[in-house]
């Protein structure tokens, strides 16, 4: 400094940044190398986080956050260019989870001291406000998008899905009826064994899902894309009552398999050839399902 007020002044400021927890060492640091580091080290490695997790928060950062703002500085990013971001999303689920994105990585990146201020604040307040006066004004125009609407089955609709399910013989019929009954993820119903289930007090516990490990991410080969992996969360390892309907069902199922010659150590849910099956193996036979029931997809 070329005056010892100047560096008075220079080193009161920083005291006051590092007492109200404001002062940052890394004011050269780039939007896209900070999501780089959030998104492989933080999210990935210490967190742990599901591959489904990473996948999506992936799709967003290098979408719409680093297209836009990746090459600025990470200091320099006012609330008005997260907001330009969020703006710039069409599917407002989409912006839900871009929302939440950017919410979790600025907090984390304020707590850590990369930022002096975290602007994602003010920009999902602002971005909310937002979108409730469109929907407002969407609404008062009576143009309503049906799609973007969330359509749920009545108790009477459910019911009766279920009786055509089974009248027809349908093969969605009791991963239906289990996942009505029960609120399980399809990758937490497709890994579903009879050894997961305690047949004498109805219990059912979820114990693993089929999908992949964070470790195999770039990885496409099929041994990799169905794997056995841990729940979500830690909250996803539970157990859950079954209503007797759903025992009985079960039981059938047990004793079928049985009575054709196959063992009950393999998943509860295979293909004609004893195979585990995908996510997507039961899509056609539900629509074909909601066709013959009359019911909206």
């Amino acid at each position: 400094f070329s005056t010892k007020k100047e560096a008075i002044q220079a080193r009161n400021t920083i005291q006051a940044q590092l007492y109200y927890h404001e002062y940052s060492a890394f004011p050269s640091v780039t939007v896209k190398e900070y999501y780089d580091y959030y998104l492989y080290h933080h999210m990935a490695k210490d967190k742990k986080c599901a591959y489904g997790t990473f996948m999506s928060y992936r799709n967003i950062i290098y979408n719409y956050i680093v297209p836009l703002i990746g090459n600025r500085k990470l200091q320099s990013i006012k609330r008005s260019d997260l907001l330009k971001v969020l703006m710039s999303i069409q599917s407002k689920s989409v912006m839900k989870l871009a929302q939440g994105v950017i919410t979790g990585s600025f907090k984390h990146d304020k707590a850590k001291n990369f930022i002096s201020y975290d602007p994602s604040i003010g920009a999902v307040r602002d971005n909310k406000q937002r979108m409730r006066m469109e929907e407002k004004l969407h609404y008062e125009s009576n143009e309503v998008n049906t799609k973007d609407e969330i359509s749920v089955y009545s108790l009477k609709q459910v019911c009766y899905l279920l009786s055509k399910a089974k009248e027809n013989k349908s093969i969605v019929f009791l991963p239906l009826l289990v996942s009505l009954t029960t609120g399980l993820r399809i990758s937490e119903l497709i890994a579903l064994k009879f050894e997961d289930i305690d047949f004498e007090h109805n219990i059912l516990y979820v114990k693993r899902q089929l999908g992949r490990n964070l470790e195999f991410v770039e990885n496409e080969r099929e041994e990799y894309r169905n794997q056995e992996c841990s729940p979500k969360s830690h909250n996803g390892v539970r157990q859950i009552y079954l209503p007797q309907l759903t025992m009985d069902e079960l039981i059938l199922e047990q004793k079928r398999r049985l009575s054709t010659g196959q063992t009950l150590d393999s998943y509860i849910f295979v293909d004609p050839e004893g195979n585990h099956v995908h996510r997507s193996y039961y899509r056609k036979p539900y629509q074909m399902l909601l066709e013959q029931a009359h019911l909206p997809y």
